[in-house]
């Protein structure tokens, strides 16, 4: 009873911490969702976009603006309002990006993916909250989950180079969708057990999990 007591307790103290980390995470998600299906429902700009610009250069000029973004988001220098702007314009960046991936994909399988992500979100974080309850600390798993990041990174850059890389790359996406599932729970595990009580770390939260959210959604997508 007494454990019970003490999750109830923990969460209680950071309601206001979690209101803020959840709302500003469907604010985002609802962003670039938005974009992603105004863009793919209007073929046409979509098109204009295209013939602008070359596909690879595009792509690889909204990813880099989406990594400055990212690291200014995630540094203390800046304000919540500021982070907050930032982070909207992560999220109108990151629906132009997914849109310009995904426009050959028929919109009701992306409703799908969009679907199946949800609930594996939803399932690990209630896996992150057993977790919390049984107070066990994965502080120490952040480590290791940033060198399997950067290992991945490589993994997926070097079957770039390799022909028949079909199975290979079906390989490399289940890494992805386990991995992004277990930051899913180290995540909360920190937000309930080491975050501080502020608006900073609501905006960072928030942030950890839409990546966690939008690597799990690109890899079911490239899964189609």
């Amino acid at each position: 009873m007494s454990r019970l007591n003490h999750f109830i307790n923990t969460l209680k103290e950071r309601k206001k911490l979690l209101r803020c980390i959840f709302g500003t995470l469907i604010f985002q998600l609802f962003i670039t969702v938005v974009v992603l299906f105004y863009l793919l429902n209007n073929s046409d700009l979509l098109t204009k976009i295209n013939e602008s610009f070359s596909n690879f250069f595009l792509l690889l000029i909204i990813f880099t603006i989406s990594l400055l973004l990212i690291y200014f988001i995630s540094t203390n220098n800046f304000s919540f309002s500021i982070k907050f702007l930032l982070f909207s314009i992560l999220g109108l960046f990151q629906g132009l990006f997914l849109s310009l991936v995904g426009q050959y994909i028929p919109i009701n399988i992306i409703k799908s993916v969009i679907v199946s992500t949800l609930i594996i979100f939803i399932f690990f974080l209630l896996v992150g909250l057993i977790i919390v309850y049984l107070n066990i600390d994965l502080s120490w798993l952040g480590s290791y989950l940033i060198l399997l990041l950067l290992g991945l990174i490589l993994y997926q850059i070097i079957i770039l180079f390799i022909p028949f890389q079909d199975r290979l790359k079906s390989i490399g996406i289940t890494l992805i969708l386990m991995l992004f599932s277990v930051f899913i729970i180290y995540d909360t595990n920190i937000i309930l057990m080491k975050s501080k009580i502020g608006n900073r770390d609501c905006i960072s939260s928030a942030l950890d999990y839409y990546l966690d959210i939008l690597n799990i959604f690109s890899a079911l997508l490239n899964n189609e």
